[in-house]
């Protein structure tokens, strides 16, 4: 009895050994894609973090891919470059604000000096206009007392008498500017 217990107990040994990697290597055969450790016994581990990851199955063999510290690091890497991106953007809107700014500036600068220019203009164009007016008024007066009357000499007239003067005296300038002027200006011009 002893003898034939020893046997069944060989053959159950046997067998169990001979199932136990055929057994580990249907699951192995059978990794869910979300595996991130391979343990001792065979199985797999889904575990998000490396702490108690194949508690029950003997250990981690292998990790497949790095569980929840990896994933931090690369959230953590995501978010840098994000911060990166971000201050990169906001100096990329203060550059095109500055130079909004600076255009704003120069247009102002510019139309200020169109403003100071025009008002140079206008105030040139002002005193050119004063000056025609006081040349043509001076004209004008010259034209009204070279318009004065030229008569013939009266016979009352001194022979060598050029004009008579407002206040009835005679004028023997041989030229009309300066003529009668303590006089009261020209009455008449002979001919």
């Amino acid at each position: 009895m002893r003898a034939r217990r020893l046997a069944i107990a060989v053959m159950a040994a046997a067998a169990l050994a001979f199932a136990g990697p055929s057994v580990a290597a249907q699951k192995a055969a059978k990794q869910p894609k979300n595996a991130t450790a391979k343990c001792t016994d065979g199985t797999f581990s889904t575990a998000k973090s490396k702490q108690g990851a194949c508690a029950g199955h003997g250990g981690v063999a292998e990790w497949l891919k790095e569980p929840a510290e990896k994933g931090a690091k690369k959230e953590a890497k995501a978010e840098k470059k994000e911060a990166k991106e971000k201050k990169e953007a906001k100096a990329e809107k203060k550059e095109e604000a500055d130079r909004k700014e600076a255009r704003a500036e120069k247009k102002e600068a510019a139309a200020k000096k169109e403003a100071k220019e025009t008002k140079a203009e206008k105030k040139e164009a002002k005193a050119e206009k004063k000056e025609k007016a006081e040349k043509k008024e001076k004209e004008t007066k010259a034209e009204k007392k070279e318009e004065t009357k030229t008569e013939p000499r009266p016979a009352a007239a001194p022979k060598d008498a050029t004009a008579q003067c407002n206040d009835g005296t005679f004028s023997h300038a041989k030229q009309h500017r300066g003529a009668c002027s303590n006089h009261g200006g020209v009455k008449t011009w002979f001919k």
